[in-house]
This record gives C-alpha cells, sequence and structure tokens, in this order.
C-alpha cells in the first residue's frame, strides 16, 4: 500500500475562554511539508517549539484551525505509551483495553496475547494487577501492544527510551525491521543517535513553524546552532560549525600517533593523542571538556566528557590557559571519522555552552590486521581445539 502524510498551509491556535480579551495564541503557522511512502522522517526542535501538537495533528487527537492534513494508511502512534491502562486490571485485561481501542477484535487479541508476552517478557506477570508493575514494564507492555502487528505508517513521540538497554535493542530491531518491510516512520526525538541512524529526512522546527527540512546530519548541525550563539572564532579552518558563548574557547587541537607526529593515516587498534588549546575569556565557576568521534554518517562512535571521568574544572579566572590531553586506542573499523569538541558547564552542551566545535579534524583509520564487521574492534580471542 502506498502511504503518505501531507500539511498544506496548517495553522493551529488556542484560545482561552477565561479571559473574552485574550487574543488566540499560534500553537503552529503555516505549516506545509510532506512525508513519503516508505520513509523515516524525523522531526527536532526545542521545548514548546510545537512538535507534540504536530503529532497530535498528524493522529488526529486534534485538528487545524485551518489547513489541510492528509494521512493515507493505517497509522500506529507511540505518544504516551499507556495512557488508557487501568493499573487495578491485570496485564491481560489492559491487553484486551488497548488492542480494542486499537480496533482488533476480541478473536484477534487472544491471537496477539502470546506474541505480546513474548515481546514484553513479562511471562506470568501478565496474570497481576498493574498497581504492582515497575514503569519500566508497563512501558514493555504498552511497546509490545502498539506494535503488534506492523502498521503502514508508525508515529513515535520519545517512545525509544522504554525500558533497559536491552529491552530498546529489541525495540530499535522491530522498528528497524518495519523501516525494511516498507513502513513509513515519523519519529519525534532529542535523541540524536536515533534521528542519524533511522532517519531519511528531518524537519527542523523553531517557535512553532519550518525552519528547515533535509538530510539529518546537516538538520542536526543548524539545530545545535540554535542552540547557542555562532562564533567566527575558527573561521578559516575547512569544514568547521563553530559557535557559543566564547566565555572559554579552544585556540588550538590536534590528533597525533603517540610520538607527537600527525599521519595521514592510523590504524585499527591505534593509539593516538588529541591535543587541545583552551583560553578562559571570563571567570567561569565550572567547566567541563568534552568530545566525541562520529563516523562519515555523523553516528557517534565514542563519547565522552570531564564531568563523567570527575575531572569538572572550578572557579578558572579570566585569562588562565589549559592543556588537555587525550590518550585513545583506536579499537573501530576502517573508515573516515570527525573529531567533534565542547566546553560547557554541565554534563552536556545543552547546560550554558562555552564553545561547541563540529568537525574540527578528520583522520582515517585503516585495518592492516585481520577482518572484521561492525562499528568497532573488540579484540576477540577465538580458541579451536578437538574435542
Amino acid at each position: 500500500m502506498t502511504t503518505s502524510i501531507s500539511f498544506k498551509n496548517v495553522f493551529k491556535t488556542y484560545s482561552s475562554s477565561f479571559f473574552s480579551k485574550a487574543k488566540d495564541s499560534i500553537i503552529l503557522e503555516n505549516i506545509n511539508f510532506d512525508i513519503l511512502s516508505g520513509e523515516t522522517f524525523g522531526i527536532v526542535g526545542l521545548n514548546g517549539a510545537g512538535k507534540s501538537t504536530l503529532l497530535k495533528l498528524m493522529t488526529g487527537l486534534t485538528k487545524p484551525t485551518s489547513g489541510v492534513i492528509n494521512v493515507n494508511g493505517k497509522f500506529t502512534s507511540l505518544i504516551e505509551l499507556g495512557g488508557a491502562f487501568n493499573i487495578d486490571l491485570n496485564g491481560i485485561d489492559n491487553i484486551y483495553i488497548e488492542c480494542e481501542l486499537l480496533g482488533y477484535s476480541h478473536t484477534q487479541i487472544r491471537n496477539f496475547i502470546p506474541k505480546i508476552s513474548n515481546f514484553s517478557e513479562l511471562g506470568e506477570t501478565l496474570l497481576k494487577p498493574l498497581k504492582i508493575y515497575s514503569t519500566g514494564m508497563k512501558m514493555r507492555l504498552a511497546f509490545a501492544i502498539s506494535t503488534v502487528e506492523r502498521p503502514d505508517i508508525l508515529i513515535i513521540d520519545e517512545a525509544l527510551s522504554v525500558g533497559d538497554e536491552y529491552f530498546q535493542h529489541k525495540c530499535f530491531d522491530l522498528i528497524n525491521n518495519f523501516k525494511k518491510l516498507g513502513t513509513t516512520i515519523v519519529l519525534v526525538s532529542h535523541d540524536k543517535s536515533a534521528i542519524l541512524s533511522l532517519c531519511d529526512k528531518v524537519l527542523l522546527l523553531v517557535n512553532k513553524t519550518i525552519y528547515d527540512i533535509g538530510i539529518p546530519k546537516l538538520m542536526l548541525e543548524k539545530y545545535n546552532e540554535l542552540i547557542s550563539p555562532k562564533n567566527e572564532t575558527l573561521k578559516n579552518r575547512n569544514n568547521i560549525n563553530s559557535f557559543g558563548s566564547l566565555k572559554a574557547h579552544f585556540i588550538d587541537f590536534s590528533i597525533t600517533d603517540d610520538n607527537n607526529q600527525i599521519l595521514e593515516t592510523y590504524h585499527t587498534n591505534q593509539k593516538v593523542l588529541i591535543k587541545t588549546t583552551i583560553v578562559i575569556n571570563e571567570f567561569i565557576e565550572r567547566l567541563v571538556f568534552g568530545y566525541s568521534l562520529k563516523d562519515k554518517y555523523g553516528n557517534i562512535v565514542y563519547g565522552t566528557n570531564s564531568h563523567h571521568t570527575n575531572q569538572t574544572q572550578y572557579s578558572l579566572p579570566s585569562g588562565r590557559r589549559l592543556i588537555i590531553q587525550v590518550e585513545v586506542k583506536l579499537s573501530i573499523a576502517p573508515g573516515t571519522y570527525s573529531l567533534n569538541l565542547a566546553l560547557t558547564d554541565g554534563m552536556t552542551h545543552l547546560n550554558n555552552n562555552y564553545h561547541w566545535i563540529d568537525n574540527s579534524l578528520f583522520i582515517t583509520v585503516i585495518n592492516p590486521y585481520y577482518y572484521f564487521e561492525g562499528f568497532c574492534n573488540l579484540n576477540n580471542s577465538i580458541e579451536i581445539s578437538n574435542l
């Protein structure tokens, strides 16, 4: 079946009946876009930009004030998972309630129960009331119910953090399988890795209207720019996307081998040194240094910061200079990787971003050793012996 979603000149406003003189508040303004059949379409934006309202318009939970919305295909939405659960009833009863709301017959639901039980891995817990379930268990059940059949269109709103990491992998595998089978997917998420790995196209929503639509990597770079002001500190370096308040900033950075030599290529498992020089331009109460390596698709291969390594710097006066050196073993697959750098005052660059640099440097990694597949080299040891 050919599926599609289209928004034509859509406006959504809200008016309060409590104040007769109050003007209508604009929630979404002049929204125009198309989602093609089989496409995975991401939506990103700051809190309050209108992302959730956009999804509610897609699912029919709310109607536009003006404009036309067309959704062709049967859809399932992962929005407010488990919103219709009754905590006094057991898991089986709640399966019937939720599935009936989704339009399934009793015969269909009865046949679904083993599949839902298997995917959620709740087993005999399904016979117990939901009031004893943990939040993660409720999310497992809700996700399993919502995805029990492959829909034409799957709409997801921040639902990929359900359960533990093991269950998240199961959810990603299922969604990727839906994608391969032709399901059209709409994803709203603050998880950049999910957006980069799943999406074909991304819509950037700013101040209740569309800022831009394009490839995921470019849209996420524009999103980062909007978080903090752009700067021209490193404008003479190619491919660099640099922004921040510049209370502290990078004045130099490099990647070398352990002999301090800059090489054209590095080997899988080779030790390298990432060196940066930082200058403090204003008094800073707290400074966190972070870095990440991304592959050519924009996926983060590895990243961390000095908050997580308990090396946060405190009470730094203006004029102070710091040299930071990171020793890294490149246990990664052959390919081209970019180095990304950050200076903030918290555990993420969303906290008072002083300086953020995308694509500060590029390195090429080759593998002269044995062949392997995947993103990283786990340096396994295989033993073979006669029985």
